[in-house]
């Protein structure tokens, strides 16, 4: 089973829009992770290979997007 390591919801308070993000494991390795996000219309995004479950890279890697 897939399991998620940690989960964001990010608010934009100048456009109203709310964004949320989910690091999980990987499909294809126990030890590699994937970035994911849900728009609030329903669309999961695959944002690709995610950082190291930690919730610092987590938090950095949020940054970014």
């Amino acid at each position: 089973m897939l399991a998620p390591f940690f989960a964001a919801v990010l608010d934009d308070y100048i456009s109203g829009q709310r964004s949320y993000y989910i690091l999980g494991q990987s499909l294809m390795s126990e030890t590699e992770t994937t970035l994911r996000s849900v728009t609030a219309d329903g669309l999961n995004c695959n944002l690709g290979p995610g950082p190291e479950p930690t919730r610092l890279a987590f938090l950095e890697r949020l940054k970014q997007q």
